[in-house]
């Protein structure tokens, strides 16, 4: 859709911090990451540095204070997108590899935070289902 694909393992990595913290959501950023980076023609690393900078970033949304928000999921996701991207062109940059940053956002970054945004009614809905069979329950005495 408009050019791009849905991130996955960016949005699994966002939604599995707003439902389980932030460091859960660090050791998905970090296990996906390493996925990507294997697979990518990208330099090695640069995947799981910008997926950690937005498990932390989205880490802030698990506060209560906003966990009471029904669109942050989808709001994460498109910040999250957006940081994405940004980190990753400023890695790349520091590497040689630069891109013209707001051409590269606009045709690039500005469809994928669309269509992450969007997708993020599937993602986020599939992992809060199986998070909520798989959880570990609390006991308590009453």
């Amino acid at each position: 859709m408009l050019g791009v694909c849905p991130n996955l393992v960016l949005l699994l990595t966002v939604s599995c911090t707003l439902l389980m913290g932030t460091r859960s959501g660090v050791i998905a950023a970090l296990a996906g990451g390493l996925v990507l980076d294997a697979l990518s023609g990208a330099p090695f690393g640069i995947s799981v540095i910008a997926l950690v900078v937005v498990a932390l970033i989205t880490g802030v949304g698990e506060m209560n204070l906003f966990g009471s928000i029904r669109l942050l999921p989808f709001l994460a996701a498109a910040l999250g997108t957006a940081i994405y991207h940004l980190v990753m062109l400023f890695l790349m940059g520091l590497g040689g590899d630069g891109l013209p940053w707001g051409p590269t956002m606009w045709r690039v970054g500005a469809p994928a935070m669309l269509v992450n945004t969007a997708t993020m009614l599937l993602v986020h809905g599939a992992s809060a289902w199986v998070y909520g069979r798989v959880r570990p329950r609390r006991v308590e005495w009453t």
